[in-house]
């Protein structure tokens, strides 16, 4: 492998870690700053799981459409509704989901 093919497979896991190194640097240094970008990171995530959410849908689907057997496909798709109901009933995911008065009313 070339040295360039390798830098260039990491740019956005260095920038990325060196960012967080930089937030960290700044919410120690200038705290009052750091609050008032907040927003940025708040930002940052709500973005990726509008990407995270879809991407794991299209995969679970694409694993369900390739399936020759419909044995495999049965297995593949209870086992997502299964995660999904643990993720429901244990998880944090009930936040999202059931209304607010029904979450704060378990907590």
């Amino acid at each position: 492998m070339e040295k360039k093919s390798i830098a260039r497979n990491y740019l956005f896991l260095s920038i990325l870690l060196s960012c967080m190194v930089a937030g960290a640097v700044t919410g120690w240094v200038a705290p009052k700053f750091s609050h008032a970008i907040a927003f940025l990171g708040t930002m940052f995530i709500n973005m990726m799981f509008c990407i995270v959410v879809p991407m794991v849908f299209a995969s679970i689907a694409g694993a369900v459409a390739n399936t020759e057997s419909r044995q495999r496909a049965g297995k593949i798709m209870s086992t997502t509704i299964i995660t999904f109901v643990f993720r429901l009933i244990r998880g944090k995911d009930r936040i999202h989901i059931m209304p607010a008065y029904f979450c704060f009313y378990f907590y």
